[in-house]
């Protein structure tokens, strides 16, 4: 069998979407362009609540990870009140504190 060469035959082949995208909306009738416009809006609204909903998630990590940071301080504290000597494993605020009391 003799071997085909389609390395030409991709540099000569060119995709052109931008032009081909107005045709075909052109081509296509009244009432299914209207369907498609409401879904086009639909989808814009969709993206825009996923961003708002992924901008509040992020916020909510942050504040969360400041409460539990307040949250050990506080308890710390308590321990300290109550006598308890609690070592807690990977905390580097104790290390912190400790330098600062000697």
């Amino acid at each position: 069998m003799a071997e085909i060469d389609v390395s030409n035959w991709v540099d000569n082949v060119e995709i052109d979407l931008i032009g081909i995208v107005p045709k075909i909306v052109s081509s296509l009738p009244q009432p299914l362009i209207d369907k498609i416009e409401g879904l086009i809006v639909l989808f814009k609204v969709i993206g825009i609540l996923l961003i708002i909903y992924f901008v509040y998630l992020f916020i909510q990590a942050i504040l969360n990870i400041k409460r539990y940071r307040r949250l050990k301080r506080i308890e710390e504290k308590v321990d300290l009140l109550l006598g308890r000597n609690r070592v807690s494993s990977g905390d580097k605020g104790d290390k912190k504190r400790n330098k600062k009391k000697n």
